[in-house]
């Protein structure tokens, strides 16, 4: 054995020998459990040091663990998702460093960097610059994994979908599984016992189920006969999770999403079957139905989107009144990204607790109030450009490969934008970065339809 051999053995025992005195150390301090993720998170930063594609992969199949962070100091922390994907954009910029490679860069996507930028400017008008670093941060990393995801080939993208798929399921089987007695107060308006899983609030679980419900319903009908009762299940799963946070924006979404399935025809199929088996057991168990407790609150919850007296009581009304006066004295760069709450308090936008909202509570109101004008304009552009390839996403339906995983895509951001005008979900990192995501999963899908049209 050579002389250098000899060095990389030692230099690894001794390696070894650091790390295992490193972790006896964390479990003493901390725990057996920090033992576990030391040793977790050197496997992945392996994996994903060699294949940053699977960094997007374990981001999305770690969602469901949302509820658990990193401390940061105060209230600040990163999750397992976020770790993951920013170290996911460090292994891809190394790559492409390294490699010479420039990545070919969709148009919403770039819009989303230049929103970045404007994110950075914000930092002359933030009066928290803490949270403005976050978002800066995060959302930066979320960019280059879109960029990551849209260069990448078709197989790797299904797996995203699955994991995507599979997220959801779980996390709607955790909400039923911690679900609690539901009821309505005040007309509708405000439900107890909403189910959230591993989320901050039932909002934000419905959020991500508008987006992961389309990927399971599509993948029930391809792949072999396990992976299909897998999604199958997953699906029920997402499905059960969404009833139960009540979710009214999130509900309607998927619904919509569910609309635009409906133009595959093997869906339209499948739905039609469904609907008699659901006839068939509704007409025998109509009288159970009828007093179930579940199906009356999710009802009545829905029924209060038609109600004035419901929707005049709103606090969104309120919000909405006076955002606009946020903008006006705020025009050109806001208020700093995330910094809503901090100016919210002088202009008495305040829930029933005096606490200040976060957000507007609408997309487009809150990107104007928090990065004024020039944002809303950028966000315009991220728009105008991905609305096409939504379109073009509809249009290659027909495609044996990849249409039904496309039309899954736009099932799910065509469900969004309800969320959207009713709610603010990027204020989550793992809902914003979901979503761009899959915007490079639509990309990347798209090229790929091309490629073979243009081969064949």
């Amino acid at each position: 054995m050579s002389l250098a051999a000899r060095s990389a053995v030692l230099a690894a025992l001794v390696a070894c020998v650091l790390a295992g005195a490193a972790g006896a150390v964390i479990m003493e301090e901390v725990g057996p459990l920090a033992g576990l993720a030391l040793a977790v998170g050197a496997a992945v930063t392996v994996l994903v040091a060699r294949q940053p594609i699977l960094g997007a992969q374990l981001a999305l199949l770690a969602v469901p663990l949302e509820f658990f962070s990193i401390r940061l100091g105060g209230d600040a922390g990163l999750s397992a998702s976020e770790i993951v994907l920013i170290l996911t954009a460090a292994a891809a910029v190394a790559r492409w460093t390294l490699t010479g490679t420039a990545p070919a860069v969709p148009g919403p996507l770039r819009a989303l960097g230049a929103l970045c930028v404007v994110i950075l400017v914000g930092y002359t008008v933030a009066e928290d610059e803490l949270i403005v670093t976050k978002i800066l941060l995060m959302w930066s990393a979320f960019a280059i994994v879109g960029v990551l995801v849209a260069n990448s080939e078709r197989r790797d993208l299904e797996r995203l979908m699955a994991c995507l798929a599979i997220a959801g399921g779980v996390a709607g089987f955790v909400a039923a599984a911690g679900g609690a007695d539901q009821s309505l107060q005040e007309g509708g308006l405000i439900a107890t016992g909403r189910a959230q899983a591993g989320f901050a609030q039932p909002n934000i679980l419905g959020f991500f189920l508008v987006m992961s419900i389309p990927a399971a319903l599509v993948l029930t009908m391809r792949g072999r006969p396990a992976m299909r009762a897998l999604m199958t299940l997953m699906a029920v799963g997402g499905g059960w999770g969404l009833m139960l946070s009540l979710s009214r924006t999130s509900l309607v979404g998927t619904a919509l999403g569910l609309g635009v399935l409906l133009l595959i025809p093997r869906f339209r199929r499948l739905g039609a079957v469904a609907l008699a088996a659901l006839a068939i057991f509704v007409l025998v168990n109509f009288k159970a139905l009828q007093e179930s407790q579940q199906i009356a609150v999710v009802s009545e919850r829905l029924a209060t989107l038609g109600r004035s007296d419901v929707v005049q009581s709103d606090p969104r009304l309120r919000i909405y009144e006076t955002t606009p006066s946020i903008v006006g004295d705020h025009p050109v760069l806001g208020v700093g990204a995330g910094n809503y709450s901090v100016v919210a308090v002088r202009y008495g936008v305040l829930d029933e607790d005096h606490h200040p909202f976060d957000h507007a509570h609408n997309v487009p109101l809150t990107i104007a109030a928090e990065l004024g004008l020039v944002g809303l304009l950028v966000f315009g552009w991220f728009i105008v450009t991905l609305a096409p390839m939504v379109w073009r996403a509809i249009l290659a339906r027909g495609d044996p490969a990849v249409g039904a995983l496309l039309l899954a895509i736009a099932a799910a951001m065509i469900g969004s934008i309800v969320t959207s005008m009713g709610d603010y979900p990027p204020r989550t990192n793992v809902i914003a970065a979901t979503f761009i995501a899959l915007v490079g999963a639509l990309a990347g899908l798209l090229r790929d339809a091309d490629q073979r049209s243009s081969s064949s």
